[in-house]
């Protein structure tokens, strides 16, 4: 099925929720959108921050999923968008083969690989569609294994891998010395054979204006809502963005020093350890 902002779109049995099912008793339909993002190449420039790739593309995808929504309310009929970390993608994904999951933990499908963005829409506008299937199985190479920084793989411990760290929690040192762009990291997924017909792309242009490093480290608001635009509210709460901004500037020789002593004094645990790493490689403390 075609819905507008996502790459492809599948209606399932509402079953595949499980226990779940209980809590959507209307749904005659859960609706499964995709949207496909491919990984930047690190920006060379020196004063631009790198983002994930991903964030965009979810952001983009999860007001696709709500004005989707809407329309179908307009027409009289229920739709629900799903969150909230209880519903378990991953595991909806793959027993619907849609996607399998690899030892780096991720879903990938043949036509995109496990560069994709989901939500979930349980409604009754829709019934279940014949089993279309695209897992792309794991090969078991691990390449992965091989490219973390971590050693986290395979993914048996979250607390091993480098992105459970930079959800605002205070981060420790080998965490940022292993950090290169905001909100993630990618090494496990630009290893995977999954993914080797989906090469890096240029960072578009449009976001080096807002992951400018010193309008990071000093936003006001205006500049806030403009970069929640582009990557949702929610990864601009706890520190996040000053955390990896200033660990991400430092690393580029900016001075950052002033900026750092200031965010020693925050109650955010994500800028604080930010700031004594940084002034740390700098002598300071």
């Amino acid at each position: 099925m075609e819905i507008k902002g996502a790459t492809c779109a599948y209606a399932i049995s509402p079953e595949y929720l499980n226990e779940l099912r209980r809590d959507y008793p209307k749904a005659t339909a859960l609706i499964v959108m995709l949207r496909a993002w491919r990984p930047y190449r690190t920006v060379g420039d020196g004063k631009t921050a790198t983002i994930c790739a991903y964030y965009p593309a979810e952001n983009a995808l999860y007001h696709a999923a709500g004005e989707f929504c809407r329309g179908l309310a307009d027409d009289g009929r229920y739709a629900e968008r799903l969150v909230g970390d209880v519903i378990p993608v991953r595991r909806i994904l793959t027993d619907a083969k849609i996607a399998a999951i690899g030892e780096n933990g991720l879903c990938a499908t043949r036509s995109l690989g496990s560069y994709f963005a989901v939500q979930l829409v349980a409604t009754d506008a829709f019934l279940p569609e014949g089993s279309e299937t695209d897992p792309a199985e794991c090969l078991h190479c691990g390449n992965c294994r091989k490219a973390c920084p971590c050693g986290a793989l395979p993914m048996d411990d979250p607390k091993k891998c480098l992105r459970w760290w930079l959800d605002g929690q205070e981060m420790p040192d080998w965490a940022m010395k292993g950090m290169r762009r905001l909100f993630g990291c990618e090494l496990c997924q630009l290893a995977c054979p999954r993914n080797a017909s989906f090469p890096a792309i240029e960072m578009p242009k449009t976001l080096y204006g807002a992951l400018n490093y010193g309008r990071l480290l000093a936003m006001d608001r205006e500049e806030r809502l403009e970069l929640a635009a582009l990557v949702g509210k929610n990864l601009l709460t706890r520190g996040r963005v000053q955390a990896q901004s200033l660990v991400l500037a430092d690393r580029e020789r900016l001075c950052v020093e002033i900026v750092a002593e200031s965010l020693m004094h925050e109650e955010k645990e994500a800028p604080k350890s930010a700031a004594k790493y940084v002034l740390s490689k700098h002598g300071r403390s």
